[in-house]
């Protein structure tokens, strides 16, 4: 069995290298993207498992990839928020679960556990 693709988006580069390296050490397969934008260029081009995405970036922040990603009918996919931003600030949980996030995690967190939040989602979503 091939293993599951996850699409990492985050605006710094050694959360990108550290969750990649992790990630892949837990048998995923992972690329990145450092916004939104670039997210949605290898969403439209490659085939993914699951996506694990900041939300405060530049160029296209999270909440915008992820109301594109809703938008795209093709695109029925596990999502992780992977943030440090407060959740509960500006009603932020509520958007989230109207953006259909599977899961939120707050950083720091760690690997064991975002790996194993991605194996139950993309597990359930197959």
């Amino acid at each position: 069995m091939p293993a599951s693709r996850i699409l990492v988006v985050d605006d710094q580069l050694i959360v990108r290298r550290v969750l990649s390296s992790l990630l892949v050490a837990q048998g995923y397969e992972v690329d990145t993207a450092e916004h939104g934008e670039q997210a949605m260029e290898r969403l439209l081009t490659g085939a993914y498992d699951a996506v694990v995405t900041d939300l405060i970036m530049p160029v296209m922040d999270g909440v915008r990839l992820l109301e594109w990603i809703q938008s795209e009918s093709d695109l029925k996919l596990p999502i992780v928020v992977f943030s440090g931003y407060a959740m509960e600030h500006n009603g932020m949980s509520d958007r989230l679960a109207s953006l259909n996030v599977s899961a939120v995690l707050t950083k720091p967190l760690g690997v064991s556990s975002l790996a194993d939040t991605l194996g139950t989602l993309i597990s359930a979503h197959a």
